[in-house]
């Protein structure tokens, strides 16, 4: 019975090459998409962005603020805390909104976006999305980071994150108390693939 299966079971091998002929624009269709595709990819030029670092004191109350201990006190676990409550609240419009006043005399025009050095406006949501948040290991200090397209506008709006940080805790979390440590003067450049 098995030998009866084998032999009904020719395979036509010139058919089959005949249907990979006809095919072949296919075939060759699918490589140059596939080549083409990996190419642009891979070669595509890469556009700058530079990004500017500031820093911030935060502490869970302005009394807090006056305790220079070297030690890690429960006043340091509360301004972590303030620390990852920030990192949440810094996207939302009110935050936001805050930074762009700080944004907004600086380039003239009180319209609620900021047009940076390189004449790229930034609308407060964009704004919001530039903004990155962390402890800088673990102290009451806070990082404020911004990637922009020019280093002018990274540095520009970082400044003007580090500036609104009191006010943003003072009006959006309700307690706490933050002051600006270092202000940034320069960014630094990073490549990204561009896929515009």
């Amino acid at each position: 019975k098995g030998k009866t299966i084998l032999r009904s079971l020719h395979i036509h091998y010139k058919s089959i090459l005949l249907d990979l002929l006809r095919r072949a624009w296919l075939i060759v269709l699918a490589f140059l998409i596939v080549f083409l595709t990996t190419y642009f990819m891979v070669e595509k030029k890469k556009v700058p962005y530079y990004t500017a670092n500031a820093d911030v004191l935060v502490y869970p109350s302005e009394d807090a603020s006056k305790n220079t201990s070297s030690f890690v006190t429960s006043t340091d676990h509360a301004a972590l805390g303030l620390i990852n409550l920030l990192k949440v609240l810094i996207t939302k419009d009110v935050s936001t909104q805050i930074i762009m006043e700080h944004l907004d005399p600086l380039d003239g025009v009180i319209d609620g976006k900021y047009i940076g050095s390189s004449g790229i406006t930034y609308s407060q949501r964009t704004i919001g999305a530039m903004l990155r948040l962390a402890s800088a290991n673990d102290t009451r200090t806070m990082g404020v980071s911004v990637s922009a397209a020019t280093a002018e506008d990274a540095v520009m709006i970082v400044n003007a994150a580090g500036e609104a940080m009191p006010e943003i805790v003072k009006e959006v979390v309700g307690s706490g108390y933050a002051k600006p440590l270092q202000y940034s003067d320069s960014a630094i450049k990073s490549n990204l693939p561009s896929y515009r």
